[in-house]
């Protein structure tokens, strides 16, 4: 029979006692999965606000370089479209890194499938823009 004298609960999904070296464990697997999860978090927060910004109007001189035939309105109206666009996929990216991490957090069954999802909208999200350029240009 096994010594349970360190034990502080029961798993509820096995009918092994909890140990001070299982809790140890599970801890250490959230957090190296949760570390990485919020330096992605980070870069996405860091990424939409210079997109929001663009403090260089680098988007602007993309879209004036791209198409020179266009007026000054036409430019500005395409850049708000493309800096909207922008933001608008990292704040659901921001919602993605923060639902995926509460759901690892909690130690949800689901969490990789929820995560998996977000990642598929959002590669979903990037290939959309390019594939309705090359629509529009041809």
């Amino acid at each position: 029979m096994r010594k349970t004298t360190d034990t502080m609960t029961t798993d509820p999904r096995t009918t092994e006692p909890m140990t001070l070296d299982t809790m140890t464990t599970d801890t250490m697997t959230t957090r190296s999965v949760t570390v990485p999860m919020l330096i992605g978090l980070a870069l996405t927060i860091v990424v939409s606000l210079i997109a929001l910004l663009d403090p260089t109007d680098s988007v602007g001189q993309h879209v004036r370089e791209a198409y020179p035939q266009w007026d000054a309105g036409t430019v500005a109206t395409e850049r708000t479209a493309i800096i909207g666009w922008l933001v608008g996929t990292g704040v659901l990216g921001i919602v993605g890194w923060l639902t995926s991490l509460w759901a690892v957090r909690r130690r949800k069954s689901w969490a990789l499938w929820l995560a998996a999802t977000w990642f598929a909208l959002g590669v979903l999200a990037a290939a959309r823009p390019g594939e309705r350029t090359r629509a529009t240009t041809s």
